[in-house]
C-alpha cells in the first residue's frame, strides 16, 4: 500500500502556491503514518503543485515526476501531489502505472477536496484517508515537541524528520506557536537559519529539542 489520496474538506482548489487551510508537509507525513502504522524515515519529498502561470498541474510536470522517479531512491520517499484535482486528464492517466505500482520505497500521495473530480481508474489505484475537520485542527495543535520528556524521544523525533525539506517544514510551524517562550523561541529561530546552512539535518534537530526540553517553563524532565 504505497498510493494515496488524502481527503482534505477545507483544501482551496486553486493554483495558489498556500493557502491556510492547505495541509503542510508534516501533517500529510504525520497522516500517512498513522494510516500506515509506522515510522517513516523520509529521505526525500517532492511536492507537486501547479505552477504559479498555470491553473492546472499539466501532463509535462507529470513526466518530469516520472523521470524522477526512475532513477533509484536513496531511502524511503514522499511525493505529495497537491490539489489534486487540478491535474489534467492527461497527467492524471500518465500516472496510473505509477499509482499501480509505485517504485521501491516510494509513497505517493493525492491531496484534495474534490476527489470525485479524479478519474475513476485513478480512486480505484489508491488507499483512501478522509480527514474529518476536528481531526485537523487538533493535528495543527498538537506539536511533538510539546510531548517530549526525555533525550531519548527527542532523538526519535529527529531521526523521524531528518529529511532537510520536511525538517524545514516543521520548524516553520513551531516558529508560529505562541506558546514557547522568548527563550524557545529564539531557539527554534536560530535553528530555522541554520537548516540553511547544509548542516547535518538530524543532529540541529536534536540540539533543538534537547535544548527546548531544558529551556521548558516548568521542567519535569525525566532520565532516559
Amino acid at each position: 500500500m504505497s498510493s494515496f489520496i488524502l481527503v482534505n474538506p477545507s483544501q482551496t482548489h486553486s493554483n495558489k502556491s498556500s493557502n491556510k487551510n492547505d495541509l503542510e508537509t508534516t501533517e500529510v507525513i504525520s497522516y500517512l503514518s498513522q494510516t500506515i502504522n509506522q515510522d517513516l524515515n523520509l529521505k526525500e519529498v517532492i511536492n507537486l503543485k501547479p505552477k504559479p502561470d498555470k491553473a492546472n498541474i499539466g501532463i509535462d510536470q507529470v513526466r518530469d515526476l516520472l523521470t524522477k522517479l526512475s532513477f533509484k531512491a536513496a531511502g524511503q520517499r514522499l511525493v505529495i501531489i497537491s490539489p489534486a484535482e487540478l491535474l489534467t486528464l492527461e497527467a492524471q492517466n500518465a500516472l496510473l502505472k505509477t499509482l499501480e505500482e509505485p517504485p521501491p520505497a516510494t509513497f505517493l500521495i493525492l491531496t484534495t477536496s474534490q476527489p470525485n473530480r479524479l478519474i475513476p481508474t485513478v480512486r480505484s489505484r489508491c488507499h483512501l484517508i478522509f480527514i474529518k475537520e476536528q481531526k485537523k485542527q487538533l493535528a495543527k495543535k498538537a506539536q511533538p515537541t510539546y510531548q517530549l520528556k526525555t533525550f531519548t524521544e527527542a532523538i526519535r523525533l529527529a531521526e523521524k524528520y531528518k529529511d532537510k525539506q520536511a525538517a524545514y517544514e516543521l520548524i516553520k510551524q513551531l516558529v508560529k506557536e505562541t506558546s514557547y517562550t522568548p527563550k524557545q523561541r529564539r531557539l527554534i529561530s536560530q535553528t530555522l537559519n541554520q537548516l540553511d546552512q547544509n548542516l547535518n539535518v538530524r543532529l540541529t534537530l536534536e540540539q533543538l529539542f534537547f535544548k527546548l526540553i531544558l529551556h521548558k517553563p516548568k521542567n519535569n524532565l525525566k532520565s532516559s
